[in-house]
């Protein structure tokens, strides 16, 4: 509505009135409150205009009571609230107090009538809600509760925005349906520098809430250059759809009762893709995994909510194209409008979901994940059999909380509850996945010895439900049959003419039941390589856990300073190929013999000496890091190369060099056995290899101020080799 000004003919209403909640603090020392400061500042760039107010409430360290301020170019003015005489401040206030919230929408409302409404919640967040404050924080059911009352009066709130971390999910958006029609908000970590308050104000006039929404991923995810961040945009009208949960957990409960189900559905949970916030985990990509693990009922409920949680817009070109045409298909609106984020964050998709019993008690503890308040929230008690599921049924098959984890925990220096919680994390993401390369393993086992021994059974001609591999994959390990390397024929007397060995005892009806097996393998081993590379480039806890050295030696900034070399752990200098061949008597080292200067055991001079091609720019500690990085990658790559072998003997076509058809046939499957046990070596070999760099005594993982970071970690990474380019399954 417009209002009159001085008497005068009405002034037409902004388009927006931007209110910004902040919950700065008081308990971090004024670590948030700076960050405030930083954002007020820019917000006064640009300021209100006559298409857009904007108004902040700030609870701080200092003054120590709320303050409220309509910002202006270059300038705040402090206002003075309805209901309060002789002071200019809010007195008391909790930013955790449900009528505070409701007060500043309502009074803000009144003073700043617009068409569109935009509230950001500025702070942290946690678990089920929003701010800390005196240890009174904002829950999700009393944010749902101020927005309803603010729409009764007049309409829901336009667009929600989340300037927190972590607060993209199915439980807060099914819970906030009824309040607010739009929510911007992130599934994982939100950067202390947070939104690009400038750019957004600039561009918000004559844009209805989608454009905005759009508007606002878009800004932000520039502003990061797309690094380290994640967005989305949510459409709260369709939060209904979440409804499909409750089919899907009915489901995947019954399904876990039966045996043959229930290790792929821990590993489904286990591996599903997540920020840093676990046990938020992704819902789209845990239905994803949940469709394969063979039970019929799990795939079909899990395939129906999988289906609408597919963004509306595919790109950001198809998003800026509706924004410039201000049109809208309505034909087309999902849940998730929108979701763009670094391509690091692989599997994400816009929207998480809770599922405790990934994680330990100590992080539940960190996020305050209440039992009783989780099951009383709306979706969950439409899906009741949700909560059990993921507090209690998976218990037993993802219970990881054994002796050896506290002890690898304990050696890292790990001192806070969310420090040693995040470690855990990290261990078990890498030993689950290397569970799952050995599942998997199993199954080629299984059809391999079929295959050899006919008289054996094949899981694929029983009548139990398989895994299936990840849709469009193929053997990515298997060269075409003209690139069959000599190196993979049989060797021996020649006598006559050649033979074909193979292809005798592997019939049609065979091959696609063992290419599925390996495809599954090859998907596993990709899953390890990218588990492991993520935790060990992790950008608090990964490896390089060093302290600060002098700023600006070498390529990472003021992490790298020149020492010495400390504890080799079984490493032979950088000059020597990174990994010395042996590693001493009785394999001493992480690694197995065969590895010698130069690159001298099964992964021929792949990485090539360490101080060639530039690594002469690394000081020796730096060096040290690419040493641990670089065993990984050779110990990752000589698993590949195992699989890629027995691949090439099971599929291959390359001719005998036996004219004998019963010594070929013979030949070929001993050659097969050989490669099913030298995968089943290397797999054993990768794995202790990674679990012991992790548990190094001076780079392992664990806390380091003014260590290396994400970047530096992610730089000596590529250094080591633990890369696309030299993984080819990664």
């Amino acid at each position: 509505m417009a209002k009159k000004q001085n008497g005068k003919e009405p002034v037409p209403e902004p388009d927006w009135t931007v209110m910004i909640y902040m919950a700065a603090s008081k308990e971090d020392q004024g670590i948030t409150e700076a960050a405030a400061v930083r954002d007020l500042r820019e917000l006064e760039q640009v300021g209100t205009s006559p298409q857009v107010s904007v108004v902040v409430q700030i609870d701080r360290l200092w003054p120590g009571t709320a303050e409220r301020y309509r910002i202006h170019r270059n300038r705040a003015e402090l206002l003075k609230p309805t209901g309060y005489t002789g002071t200019k401040s809010l007195g008391i206030t909790s930013s955790g107090d449900r009528l505070v919230l409701e007060r500043f929408l309502k009074e803000t409302r009144d003073s700043d009538p617009a068409k569109n409404y935009l509230l950001v919640l500025w702070g942290h967040s946690f678990g089920l809600g929003f701010g800390r404050d005196h240890g009174d924080a904002l829950s999700i059911a009393e944010l749902r509760r101020a927005l309803k009352n603010f729409a009764a009066d007049n309409k829901k709130l336009d667009l929600l925005g989340a300037n927190a971390c972590a607060m993209s999910y199915a439980e807060a958006a099914f819970e906030l349906q009824d309040g607010a029609s739009y929510l911007v908000a992130s599934e994982i970590t939100m950067p202390f520098a947070g939104w690009p308050y400038a750019n957004i104000l600039e561009q918000l006039s004559g844009k209805d809430p989608e454009q905005a929404g759009l508007m606002i991923v878009e800004e932000f995810l520039k502003s990061y250059r797309g690094k380290t961040v994640a967005l989305s945009l949510l459409d709260l009208q369709h939060a209904k759809d979440l409804s499909a949960l409750k089919p899907l957990s009915d489901a995947v409960k019954v399904a876990l009762s039966k045996s043959e189900y229930r290790e792929r559905i821990a590993h489904a949970f286990q591996d599903t893709a997540h920020g840093d916030v676990r046990p938020l985990i992704d819902l789209k990509d845990l239905c994803d995994r949940l469709k394969e693990v063979g039970d019929e009922a799990v795939k079909s409920a899990a395939t129906a909510l999988s289906d609408s949680l597919k963004p509306k817009y595919k790109d950001k070109a198809s998003a800026e194209a509706n924004a410039k045409a201000k049109a809208k298909d309505r034909a087309k609106d999902k849940l998730v409008v929108f979701h763009e984020a670094d391509t690091d964050f692989e599997g994400l998709n816009g929207v998480g979901i809770y599922a405790p019993v990934i994680t330990s008690a100590p992080d539940l503890a960190r996020l305050e994940l209440d039992r009783k308040e989780y099951t009383n929230l709306a979706l969950l008690r439409e899906a009741s059999n949700w909560t059990p599921l993921v507090y209690d049924d998976l218990r037993d098959p993802l219970d990881v909380a054994n002796a050896a984890v506290i002890e690898f925990v304990a050696r890292t220096g790990a001192g806070t509850l969310e420090q040693r919680g995040g470690v855990s994390q990290l261990l078990v993401g890498v030993w689950r996945s290397f569970d799952k390369v050995d599942y998997a393993l199993r199954g080629v086992e299984t059809e391999v010895k079929a295959l050899l021994d006919p008289s054996a059974s094949s899981p694929a001609s029983s009548q139990e439900k398989r895994l299936e591999p990840t849709p469009g994959s193929f053997l990515r390990l298997l060269p075409p049959p003209a690139e069959v390397p000599q190196s993979a024929m049989n060797r021996g007397r020649t006598t006559g003419k050649a033979v074909k060995a193979r292809a005798p005892f592997l019939r049609k009806d065979q091959k696609p039941h063992i290419q599925e097996a390996f495809k599954l393998l090859e998907d596993a081993v990709a899953g390890a390589e990218k588990t492991i590379s993520r935790a060990l480039t992790n950008g608090t806890l990964g490896l390089g856990a060093i302290g600060v050295g002098n700023a600006g030696e070498g390529p990472v900034k003021g992490s790298l300073g020149v020492g010495e070399r400390s504890v080799k752990f079984g490493f032979g200098p950088p000059g020597e190929g990174g990994v010395k061949g042996g590693q001493g008597p009785g394999g001493e080292g992480p690694v197995k013999g065969g590895q010698g200067p130069g690159g001298e055991g099964p992964v021929k001079g792949l990485l090539g000496p360490l101080n060639d091609g530039g690594l002469t720019m690394l000081n020796s500690v730096a060096a040290e890091v690419v040493d641990l990085f670089r065993a990984v990658a050779i110990s990752l790559r000589s698993l590949e190369q195992a699989v890629a072998n027995l691949e090439e003997f099971v599929f291959g076509e390359a001719p005998s060099a036996f004219s004998d058809q019963a010594e070929a046939e013979f030949r070929a499957k001993d050659q097969i056995r050989r490669a099913l046990r030298a995968v089943r070596d290397e797999l054993t070999s990768a794995s202790e290899t990674s679990m012991l760099v992790l548990q190094h005594p001076v780079h392992g993982m664990g806390p380091a101020p003014g260590g290396l970071g994400a970047f530096g970690r992610k730089h000596l990474a590529t250094r080591g080799g633990l890369t696309s380019g030299f993984l080819r399954l990664m």
